[in-house]
């Protein structure tokens, strides 16, 4: 799934992206890795030339990181780009962040899941945290749902579709 989403020619989100991608080795064995992007359409908008890395991962070492982001910074900055940020994979509108804690939890869509060291590696080569996202987990969400916004609404439905709830023992 990563291979697709990081193919340039099948993504159109390429069409206006730069992709490079870099992967550190140990004794001819991959210790980490990361994407860096560059958007020219985040650049039209907010007139700044940034990066964004994503889909990192990294064994737990410091040094390792520190290497790797090196290499990556020494291409974002000659590209011009004067900020580095994320992670992003492959941008905003994807899986985004670091897992601070719930490590004790499942993964779920869409949200990253890391190994615990990754926020220690992240701030030893230079990363600091500028936006904290809250995600949470109801067992009952058709409960919560009807009591933030009332009952369902009891209307015909629209183009003869109805929606059920789901039952993960019924699939």
């Amino acid at each position: 799934e990563v291979a697709r989403v990081l193919d340039v020619s099948r993504n159109p989100y390429f069409r206006d992206a730069q992709l490079r991608l870099f992967v550190g080795y140990r004794d001819g064995e991959a210790v980490a890795r990361t994407s860096i992007v560059i958007d020219r359409k985040f650049e039209e908008k907010y007139h700044k030339r940034t990066a964004f890395f994503g889909f990192f991962e990294c064994i737990d070492d410091a040094d390792v990181a520190a290497r790797l982001f090196s290499e990556a910074e020494a291409f974002c900055m000659d590209q011009g780009a004067g900020d580095i940020e994320g992670p992003f994979s492959p941008n905003h509108y994807s899986e985004l962040g670091v897992l601070l804690n719930g490590f004790d939890r499942s993964p779920a869509f869409f949200q990253a899941y890391n190994p615990p060291h990754y926020v220690n590696i992240l701030q030893a080569v230079g990363f600091e945290e500028c936006h904290r996202v809250f995600t949470a987990r109801s067992e009952n969400i058709a409960g919560y749902l009807e009591q933030r916004y009332g009952p369902p609404c009891e209307a015909a439905p629209p183009y003869g579709f109805t929606v059920d709830h789901l039952n993960l023992a019924n699939l």
